[in-house]
């Protein structure tokens, strides 16, 4: 076995963190389990996935101070070589790159620590900040995190047919699209994901408002960033598995919505 994992597999480095774990568990084995998750530690520096399965894995082995340590010693090198004046770029929000989600993961394991908020878990809030004004700027381009309930959804595409591509063809395929976008925000990092309701007067009125059209991605992209601001317009996502579903439809999440990540 190599001493660390192809850079260019970082399925190897998952497999490992996931052994460590076993060892942390089967109990007298927690050398070998560091020292799996310390030929893992380099890869903090060059994997985006890897902050994420090296703290779960020390956090499951009781060594929530060591990733702390770690994330910390990562990001000091990744911020070192960059220039001070500014934030560092966040990158896209399906893909906000190895910083970001160092930076992440250390605000987590230090808040679960209940060490006291830093200039570093300053910049990670920043950070998130600004990934969330870029996901709200993309919203209407792509699959927006509005979400179109039944009625409204049958309304829309009777009006605006044309925007069956960008919404889907019909209300469970809206729905599969929604949850997959959120599923992946998620993974990327996000907290405090939801979806907002829609209905297509509120478009037509924000449409006719800016002289524009329903089928203009920007005219969408205004009407998501209005609709967004509102207070009390966000339906919070995840619900609980036995909740009721996010979409409205009166079904338990598990029994619905849930399942549309994987269809």
């Amino acid at each position: 076995m190599e001493a660390y994992p192809s850079g260019d597999d970082p399925r190897a480095g998952v497999a490992r963190a996931l052994r460590a774990r076993a060892l942390f568990r089967a109990g007298g084995r927690d050398d070998e389990a560091m020292a799996e998750l310390t030929a893992l530690r380099p890869l903090l520096l060059t994997q985006p996935d890897a902050p994420a399965y090296l703290s779960a894995a020390l956090d499951a082995g009781g060594r929530s101070p060591i990733a702390e340590t770690w994330l910390s010693e990562a990001v000091e090198t990744l911020l070192g070589e960059r220039a001070p004046a500014a934030d560092p770029e966040v990158g896209p929000p399906d893909a906000p790159g190895v910083l970001f989600l160092l930076l992440q993961q250390r605000h987590r394991v230090r808040r679960e620590l209940n060490l006291p908020h830093d200039r570093q878990d300053d910049l990670a809030d920043r950070l998130e900040n600004q990934l969330v004004r870029r996901a709200a700027e993309r919203q209407g381009a792509d699959s927006d995190l509005l979400l179109w309930r039944r009625d409204e959804f049958d309304r829309l595409l009777a009006e605006h047919a044309e925007l069956t591509d960008v919404y889907g063809p019909d209300w469970d395929a809206h729905r599969a699209r929604l949850e997959k976008a959120l599923v992946r925000l998620a993974g990327a990092g996000r907290t405090g994901l939801g979806v907002f309701a829609a209905t297509v007067a509120g478009l037509d009125a924000f449409a006719r408002s800016r002289n524009g059209d329903p089928s203009d991605p920007e005219i969408r992209a205004g009407y998501a960033a209005e609709v967004s601001a509102r207070p009390g317009a966000r339906v919070p996502w995840p619900p609980e598995r036995n909740d009721a579903c996010w979409c409205g439809s009166g079904l338990k999440y598990k029994k619905d919505c849930l399942p549309r990540s994987r269809s």
